[in-house]
Parts: structure tokens; C-alpha cells; sequence
């Protein structure tokens, strides 16, 4: 029982370890995304989440940077970003 409970423990550590990294994946793309001094509401920080998990960090923070150079509002970025990102990885392949 002691080593279930072990297990548990550790696969509990684990799983925060895992949030803590993708709050701070989001945050960096946020930075870069957004004007100074704007955050994500939840339902942003749930899209963030969602286009990392299907395009990885990295293509997500470099559409991010697109975005941010081609669209003057925080709105329109956001709107885009998953749209930029997919054409990048999958249609100009330039990643």
C-alpha cells in the first residue's frame, strides 16, 4: 500500500511539473503575441494551449512573432494565430 501511495505521489508531482511548463509556454507566446501590459482571458490561454499541443511550442511562439508583425490588433492575432501556424507546418513547409 506505502508504494502505491508512493506512486501516486510521484505521478501527482509529475502532473504539476507538466501545468507548470505549459503555463510558461503560454506566457512566453502571450509576450510575444500580445501588446505590453495585455493577458489572455481563459478561453486565449485555452487556444494558446491547444494550437501547442498541435503544433508544438516552438511553431507556435515563431506564428506568434508573425502575427504580432502583420495584425495591429491583440484580437486579430489571436484569431490567426492557429491559422498561421497551420499553413507554415503543413502547406509551406517552412519549418
Amino acid at each position: 500500500m506505502q508504494e502505491r501511495r508512493e506512486q501516486l505521489q510521484m505521478m501527482m508531482q509529475w502532473h504539476d511539473e507538466v501545468m507548470a511548463l505549459e503555463n510558461e509556454e503560454i506566457h512566453y507566446i502571450e509576450k510575444a503575441l500580445l501588446d505590453d501590459g495585455v493577458a489572455l482571458n481563459e478561453k486565449g490561454r485555452r487556444t494558446l494551449r491547444k494550437n501547442i499541443k498541435q503544433f508544438g511550442f516552438d511553431h507556435v511562439l515563431k506564428a506568434a512573432k508573425i502575427a504580432k508583425e502583420q495584425y495591429d490588433s491583440n484580437e486579430e492575432r489571436i484569431k490567426k494565430l492557429g491559422g498561421i501556424a497551420y499553413n507554415k507546418v503543413f502547406v509551406e513547409k517552412e519549418w
